[in-house]
């Protein structure tokens, strides 16, 4: 039994072949190769046929045959020859695209990393001299070695104290991004943290700037709540930086923050806030670095863009997502979800529903 499988191979091989070498030549070298075959093909057929059923075929239908087959098949081959070699010239171009593509994807991914490098590196050459700053102003305006002598110089020493302080965070927040950014920050995201700690700590730090803007925080944490395997420090960060947010944008309001778990197994943080709410655009640019809504708020708030694109960064370190529910007029909920590999340990879940924007 013939193996059909081989034989369909060996045919396309073959007609592979014959298609790359019509490619060497001209289209018109080509259409007329082709045409010239398939006019040997259709005379040795119709001479069998007429041989098998003669005397119904003669030589002027063989001549009408051929003729007939030489005037509808030319334009056709040749229009085939052309359509033929675009696509392999578009081939070509698409796979030397590709290459260039590659080549700067390369080029972009080492810039990157140059980048992150040097960021990674300026660690102690740019938070030594600003923590030298900020102690000396700080002994100069609470006067630790004796009287300055002239007023003023008290006042001056607090604005560099302050200057110094809020250079410092944005130096913390540009070196945290960067190094989010590296293999490094990848294995930087392991650990234990004890979530209800951290969450206490958190909304503790919280409290001051709270109080400040006139915000009522309120917290739950699920009873079925417990660690995390989870970088403390930058769960911590993330929480800050999330809070200090909703806070920001809800003068005279509330921010309520929940821990639970989700109905999937995750580990769920919702922060809801009473506040002036984004439209869809405007959660897109608040998630990129340096990107700031503009608003009243925004322009009467100092701030770097970075506290939700960082506190993003680093829920992906550790495999998980942040998301945005908002509306204009309709407040804000943040909900951070970490995936249930890094739920450590729990008892049976008591599954609470998200808060939703209203």
């Amino acid at each position: 039994m013939p193996n059909w499988r081989a034989t369909l191979r060996g045919i396309d091989a073959a007609v592979v072949t014959i298609e790359r070498q019509l490619l060497k030549v001209g289209p018109l070298t080509a259409t007329a190769i082709m045409l010239f075959a398939g006019v040997v093909i259709g005379e040795i057929i119709h001479l069998i046929i007429m041989l098998v059923a003669h005397p119904l075929f003669t030589r002027s239908m063989l001549a009408c045959a051929t003729l007939v087959t030489v005037v509808i098949t030319t334009p056709v081959l040749y229009r085939c020859q052309m359509l033929i070699r675009r696509l392999v010239q578009s081939r070509r171009e698409l796979s030397d695209l590709t290459e260039k593509l590659a080549a700067a994807l390369d080029k972009a991914r080492d810039a990157n990393e140059a980048k992150s490098r040097f960021f990674a590196n300026a660690n102690h050459e740019l938070r030594t001299p600003l923590n030298a700053i900020i102690g000396f102003s700080q002994m100069l305006s609470t006067q630790a070695l004796g009287p300055l002598g002239v007023p003023r110089y008290g006042e001056y020493a607090d604005d560099i104290h302050r200057s110094a302080q809020h250079l410092l965070s944005l130096v913390n927040d540009l070196l945290d991004m960067a190094r989010a950014q590296t293999p490094t920050g990848k294995r930087d995201a392991d650990g234990e943290c004890d979530l209800r700690h951290v969450v206490e700590d958190a909304l503790r730090m919280m409290w001051p700037a709270a109080e400040r803007g006139g915000v009522m925080l309120e917290s739950h944490i699920a009873s079925d709540v417990d660690s995390l395997r989870a970088n403390e420090r930058m769960v911590k960060q993330i929480l800050l930086n999330v809070l200090s947010n909703a806070i920001k944008f809800a003068p005279s309001g509330a921010v309520r923050l929940r821990v639970y778990l989700a109905p999937d197994g995750r580990l769920a943080i919702e922060t809801a806030d009473t506040g002036i709410g984004m439209s869809q655009n405007d959660i897109g640019v608040a998630l990129t670095p340096f990107g700031q809504v503009a608003n009243a708020i925004t322009r009467q708030s100092a701030g770097t863009g970075l506290g939700l694109p960082l506190a993003k960064a680093m829920m992906e370190l550790h495999d998980g997502s942040l998301c945005i529910d908002s509306a204009p007029g309709s407040g804000t909920v943040v909900t951070l979800y970490f995936p249930t590999a890094r739920v450590m340990t729990r008892s049976t879940p008591r599954l609470l529903e998200p808060i939703a924007a209203s």
